[in-house]
């Protein structure tokens, strides 16, 4: 057996336990560069968020333009106009809209929800600005002509005022220098604000920064620059920064308590597993050891039925010889014959029992008796044992012991068992002491012997299917291992138990208790 569990720990060790454990290593050995992988998936995360942001104002900004172009294309003056003024009081995020005919041109034309301006000083300051983005103007030229429309912002050393340039063709074909003023608080509100709501969804705290100042922000508490998981500028406007950052946590801080999770999952794992193996192995264990029990109950009991039938069949063929020359002779063998028969009988009715038992088919027949009858019964069948120069036994019956609900045969099953226990582990002469009574709320049978006495831990196992004692005095006396088992059965059907007291060396008590509310 020892050999076969030796085995199997190897085989499920190899494999179960070993994936796990390459698994394991494996996992921890990979947790940092998994927490940079988780690092770097957040922040392209939060990079697509801020160049979605930063798509949709550009997308905005093209549409403005094309408007701007296509109102541009009417010669009507008048038109235009109007159609300026109109598209400025629905865009409120623009202030004023410029036309110049080129860097240096007096010819400018200024569009604000007041109308129509063209103040001397007002072009001065946009022919400065002008001037000091010619190099953009150039690019945006060079743009126009291969066919792309884009927008750059200037650079406004007079004041920060976020301005936009673009080129549109009038109705001439003729490239214009078109600037819009922006009113950033507006555009913010109108604007940056209802996309950044619609993507922040409450999770995130999306916020915008001027200079590193805190401008504007959507969700949680305010934050500081450095706050920020991720910032990126704001395509259309450079001094200004879109910045994300979460409600007390860092890119590193959900990482960490990611990677957290992830090694608290491996580690339930790990226990889930590691118990499931166990169990398995005890489970596996408790088979082997059950199939061995079987395998010693079947050699164990072929010795037992042997030793019966050898002894029958030798003094019936003695007899059928006729080599017996007395009469006294005769009825000794006679007597041998019966008593191998009786032997053979309830080795024979223990099995069947048993399997009755263990089935849960078994029916027991109560009816009231009173254990002092039921013990009678059984000395009348050990009478020849007790009787015996080598053993000794005292009987003590209660006076007035109730009758009591119990199946008589099981009864004396139990006790006959208790006794054929003594006798067989009893080095040398045999004293015993029956008795009946009553304790409590229970009525007694109890068999006390001077026999070689179990341990401690035996006591535990004795009543399990099978089980005998592997060393010593007591492994070398013949057994089923069933007997134990069959009289805690009976006792469990009868609402009683069995009760065991025992040292080594000096004998064991076994005393059988039934409970007195089965009385009639």
């Amino acid at each position: 057996m020892l050999n076969t569990t030796k085995k199997i720990s190897i085989i499920i060790s190899v494999i179960l336990l070993l994936p796990l454990v390459i698994y394991t290593f494996y996992e921890l050995s990979n947790l940092s560069e998994n927490e940079k992988f988780l690092e770097n998936i957040y922040s392209e995360q939060l990079n697509t968020i801020i160049f979605s942001v930063n798509q949709n104002v550009d997308d905005v900004l093209q549409s403005w333009s094309g408007k701007i172009n296509d109102i541009n294309q009417s010669p009507d003056s008048e038109f235009v106009k109007n159609e300026m003024i109109e598209f400025i009081k629905l865009n409120s995020s623009v202030s004023l809209i410029v036309i110049a005919d080129s860097l240096i041109s007096n010819n400018m034309k200024f569009y604000s929800s007041g109308g129509h301006t063209s103040a001397q000083n007002a072009v001065l300051r946009i022919q400065k600005i002008l001037k000091s983005n010619s190099e953009i103007i150039k690019s945006l030229i060079e743009y126009k002509i291969l066919g792309y429309n884009k927008i750059q912002p200037l650079v406004n050393n007079l004041d920060e005022t976020p301005l936009l340039s673009f080129l549109i063709r009038d109705e001439k074909r003729e490239l214009r220098i078109v600037l819009f003023v922006i009113n950033m608080d507006k555009f913010i509100k109108n604007i940056l604000s209802k996309r950044i709501n619609s993507i922040s969804n409450n999770e995130l705290i999306v916020s915008i920064f001027h200079n590193k100042n805190l401008i504007s922000y959507t969700g949680g508490n305010e934050v500081t620059f450095s706050d920020l998981l991720e910032y990126k500028k704001l395509w259309a406007f450079p001094n200004y920064f879109l910045g994300i950052s979460t409600p007390g946590k860092t890119i590193k801080d959900i990482v960490r308590e990611r990677s957290t999770t992830n090694l608290i999952m491996l580690a339930l794992l790990n226990i889930v597993i590691l118990l499931g193996i166990i169990f398995l192995f005890i489970n596996i264990r408790k088979e082997i050891k059950l199939s061995q029990l079987k395998s010693d109950f079947v050699s164990n009991v072929s010795h037992e039925i042997r030793t019966p039938l050898a002894l029958i069949g030798m003094f019936a063929e003695t007899l059928e010889l006729h080599r017996v020359e007395t009469e006294e002779q005769k009825d000794e063998y006679y007597k041998i014959i019966r008593k191998e028969t009786e032997r053979l009988t309830r080795i024979v009715n223990s099995i069947l029992n048993f399997s009755k038992m263990d089935s849960r088919s078994k029916k027991y027949n109560f009816e009231k008796t009173n254990l002092n009858l039921i013990l009678d019964e059984v000395l009348k069948t050990y009478q020849h044992e007790l009787n015996n120069s080598k053993n000794e036994c005292i009987i003590n019956k209660a006076i007035h012991l109730p009758d009591l609900e119990l199946d008589k045969e099981a009864v004396m099953e139990a006790v006959i068992n208790l006794i054929d226990n003594a006798l067989k582990y009893c080095e040398s002469k045999c004293k015993l002491e029956i008795s009946t009574g009553i304790d409590k709320n229970f009525a007694y049978l109890e068999v006390c012997d001077n026999g070689i006495g179990i341990s401690k831990e035996n006591q535990k196992k004795i009543f399990e299917k099978f089980y005998r004692v592997t060393s010593g005095n007591v492994h070398n006396t013949k057994g089923s291992g069933l007997g134990l088992s069959l009289v805690k059965n009976i006792m469990e059907a009868h609402n009683g138990n069995v009760i065991v007291e025992s040292k080594l060396g000096e004998g064991s008590k076994f005393q059988l208790k039934f409970p007195l509310n089965k009385i009639n």
